[in-house]
């Protein structure tokens, strides 16, 4: 699955898990995004939250009208540390 960023029309930018894209001419757009995290910044740099932390599923869906940006690639400084955050492994440097 590739990593992608998003920016919703709230604002906020998202990071995480692109399991389907579903932008189809006459179908409502969807995209399903597995742990999605919202990027936050602090003043001692970028945090990740997860973007729902009550819900059971790890996988949500976002409807492609709700969204300013469509999905992208990321870049490796993001990567890393969500590739971390969400699975528990430390990854060493590239």
């Amino acid at each position: 699955m590739t990593i992608v960023t998003f920016k919703s029309i709230s604002g906020d930018e998202y990071i995480g898990r692109l399991v389907e894209n579903t932008a189809e001419e006459n179908a409502l757009g969807i995209i399903k995004v597995s742990k999605p995290h919202v990027i936050i910044l602090q003043e001692r740099g970028v945090a990740l939250m997860p973007a729902l932390i009550a819900s059971k599923s790890t996988d949500i869906q976002f409807f492609l009208h709700s969204l300013s940006t469509p999905p992208m690639p990321v870049k490796p400084e993001f990567e890393t540390p969500y590739m971390e955050q969400t699975s528990g492994l430390v990854l060493s440097p590239r």
